[in-house]
């Protein structure tokens, strides 16, 4: 009987076919991984706009003290997920001197809590804040200016 020659097990690697199973292998599996990625990531960005969205619809209570009982609610139901942005209210809370930032329902701008229009943008009337020469949307609209 004749001896076959043994084939090298180098050989079989350097099949064009076991290569191309083993390159479509290795592109599905790193596809699988960055579509899992890029979900957990959308996914942690949805909670996040989701959060901030809960958080500025507290602010918009326009009275400081309604704000304040708003955000404890927020916490006490574990609905602010975010440590950093726990961490903070939570320390803002506990200085109760501080009054807390709210959004002025009638201007939608930035208040300081210490009092009746006291918004970064206008008061409840609709009038041009001097101290930072923004009109509200009122003004403007009435001026033409939208």
């Amino acid at each position: 009987m004749a001896e076959t020659p043994e084939r090298p097990r180098a050989g079989r690697w350097t099949n064009p076919l076991t290569v191309a199973v083993v390159a479509a292998a290795l592109a599905g599996f790193s596809n699988l991984w960055l579509a899992y990625e890029n979900n957990r990531t959308a996914l942690a960005l949805e909670r996040s706009r989701a959060e901030s969205g809960r958080i500025l619809e507290m602010l918009k209570a326009g009275d400081p003290a309604r704000v304040r009982e708003n955000l404890r609610f927020l916490i006490q139901l574990g609905l602010v997920q975010d440590p950093e942005l726990r961490g903070r209210i939570e320390a803002w809370e506990a200085n109760p001197q501080r009054a807390p930032p709210y959004l002025s329902p009638a201007g939608s701008a930035l208040g300081t809590g210490t009092g009746a229009g006291s918004a970064l943008g206008t008061g409840a009337g609709g009038h041009a804040d001097p101290a930072s020469g923004q009109r509200t949307r009122e003004t403007q609209k009435a001026s033409g200016g939208y």
